[in-house]
Order: structure tokens, then sequence, then C-alpha cells
């Protein structure tokens, strides 16, 4: 497995089976030396899924940088002679996927808007966003994104299951993931084709799939314990919440289980065209 950041695309060719890593946050200190960016943990639950090695390599975008390919290099790379180009992963991020005050989200929301339309979708690499990348893609697809009114979701939580998200996540009624967002997806109807997965008290919303096309998750199924608590720890020393919520989300962790790898099975079986 080989990953490239921000290769000169007038010159790099694709020559393996690939996956886009939109990374779209900084780095986070407390969090960085250990466990790399939101692009590696993304890599590193890709992989703990992939067991036949299917993706040989992955291209990290820094979007934040504007590093953001185009998309004519996206459906020149997948539906090419090669063909290479199996899917794009979009990272969390702290940033608002609705802002207007950043020029690389209202590039990116242009570019996932061509990625997502029915129409360009069909020459276009399937797509999955975890939390910003859920957020993003939805207001890409013109969908309401915006603070949620009912307060910050975070800590190990359970996602109750449609019955669509039954027949994607073998784990009976539930699905246990890391949540730390203050922003939600307002949508009581999907006229995009998409599904609405599952949903918690205080999220309605919490993962949007389309077959063979598209799967988000407003959680963040790359967290394992290690990660989600060193994370919950740099957003209350942030003081985006207190230490009493902060407790409650580190301990979230030890009491119940993390379906991360149910999830990073349904990604590789999306970019392997199985769903």
């Amino acid at each position: 497995m080989v990953v490239h950041r921000n290769p000169d695309l007038s010159t790099f060719e694709l020559t393996e089976n690939t996956v886009a890593v939109f990374l779209t946050d900084n780095k986070i200190p407390l969090l960085h030396e250990e466990y790399g960016d939101f692009g590696d943990q993304g890599i590193a639950l890709l992989q703990s899924a992939d067991t036949n090695n299917y993706i040989k390599d992955y291209i990290v975008f820094d979007c934040v940088n504007e590093k953001i390919p185009t998309i004519e290099w996206l459906k020149t790379n997948y539906k090419g002679e090669q063909g290479f180009l199996k899917g794009i992963y979009i990272t969390g991020s702290a940033f608002d996927s609705f802002s207007n005050d950043h020029k690389w989200i209202i590039e990116l929301r242009e570019l996932l808007a061509q990625v997502v339309s029915s129409i360009e979708s069909v020459d276009l690499p399937p797509t999955v966003g975890v939390c910003f990348g859920h957020q993003i893609v939805s207001c890409a697809a013109g969908l309401k994104v915006d603070r949620n009114t009912k307060g910050c979701e975070i800590g190990m939580t359970n996602l109750k299951l449609t019955e669509e998200g039954k027949k994607i996540f073998p784990t009976g009624d539930g699905l246990w993931i890391s949540e730390i967002h203050n922003d939600i997806v307002y949508a009581d109807e999907l006229s995009c084709g998409w599904q609405n997965l599952a949903s918690t008290e205080l999220c309605q919303n919490q993962s949007f799939y389309k077959p063979g096309k598209l799967l988000t998750f407003q959680g963040h199924p790359e967290f394992h314990k290690g990660v989600a608590k060193k994370v919950y720890l740099d957003f209350m020393q942030s003081g985006n919440v207190s230490e009493e919520t902060y407790n409650r989300a580190a301990e979230s962790c030890e009491l119940n289980p993390n379906d991360g790898a149910f999830m990073a099975g349904a990604i590789m079986k999306l970019f392997k065209n199985e769903i």
C-alpha cells in the first residue's frame, strides 16, 4: 500500500486500484504524533476491512490548502481505459460545511455537486463521507445543514437502523459509532434518490446511502477508542464542551462497543460495487 500526498496531477498516473482521500481539516497536535491526521485514520479504517488488498494506493488531497482535483480528473480515472480510481473518501473536519468564508469549502461543494448529481454520478466514482464529509455532500445535493438546535452529540452512540440500514449492516437493530458534532443535516424527506440508514434522538439523518454511489456517516467509524477519547479531550480543552460532558463521552467509549469494523466493511463493498 502506497500513500501519495498532493501529487502533481498533470504528470501523475494511476497504476493500481486507488482511493482519493479528501483531507478537510488541519492536524490536531494532540492526535497527530500517535494517530496521524484524519486522512491517515480514514486510510487505516479502510485497510482494516481490505482483507484481500483490493486497494493498492491512496491519494490524499489537502483540500484546506486548495489541493482539490478537477471533475475531469475524477472522470478520466474512473471511466477511462484503466479505471483505477475506485472511490472518494471525505474526512471529518472542525470547519462548517455550509460556510461561505473559505474558498476551498465553496470549491469542494461545487465539485461534489457534480459528483453526487444523478446525471453526472454515472461517470464518477462512489463517494464516502464521514461527519463533515456527510454534511458537505448533503450541502452539495441541496439539503440544509446547520447547527443542531438540540445541542452537541458526543460520545459512543447507538444508532437506530432503518429497514434499509438493517440490510447494509448485520448488527440487528442498532449500530455503535463515535459521534462529535454540532451540525446536522435537516431533511424530513430525501428527493435525491438517497436512503437514510439510521437515526438518533439528537440527529435524524445519521447515514445516507445510494446503491453503488454513496455512503455517508454523521459519526466517525474511523475513531477507535484511543482516537475518540483524545478527540473528545481536544474538544473540551478548546472550550466546546464542559469537563462533565467530556467525562461522560470518554466513559461511553469504555462501556459500549464500537461497530466501526462493520461500517468499514460496507465502505469497501461500495468501492467494490458490491452494494
